[in-house]
């Protein structure tokens, strides 16, 4: 069994690398379509790969999210980052994974978390 693009995946996957290398130059490629809240505060990014549908939200005033050499990210990834998150090097993320430095806030007096009672 081949393992080969149809001519309509060549074309997209063709059309997100020349995007790729004009909007995150150090990145390998970044699948359409993709969600960045915030660019500037985006840093590292060198080899990284990402999934379709991926989504960063970010500050975009300050480094908020780095991300270490030769990452690869699975479809659906989002990642929220308003304080610090930091992904080292060689890091495999499967689809729909969620990563999150925040939390939901508070709401008269009590925190909204997934866990409260």
């Amino acid at each position: 069994m081949r393992n080969r693009y149809s001519i309509t995946e060549f074309v997209k996957t063709s059309y997100a690398f020349l995007i790729t290398k004009f909007t995150i130059r150090k990145a390998r490629l970044i699948r359409r379509p993709v969600y960045i809240r915030g660019k500037k505060s985006l840093a590292g990014c060198r080899g990284l790969t990402t999934g379709y549908n991926c989504r960063f939200d970010l500050t975009g005033k300050k480094q908020t999210l780095f991300i270490g050499d030769n990452c690869e990210f699975g479809d659906m990834t989002h990642i929220v980052a308003f304080n610090n998150v930091m992904i080292g090097d060689n890091v495999l993320m499967a689809s729909k994974v969620f990563v999150s430095d925040t939390n939901h806030g508070f709401l008269g007096g009590y925190q909204l978390s997934m866990y409260s009672t």
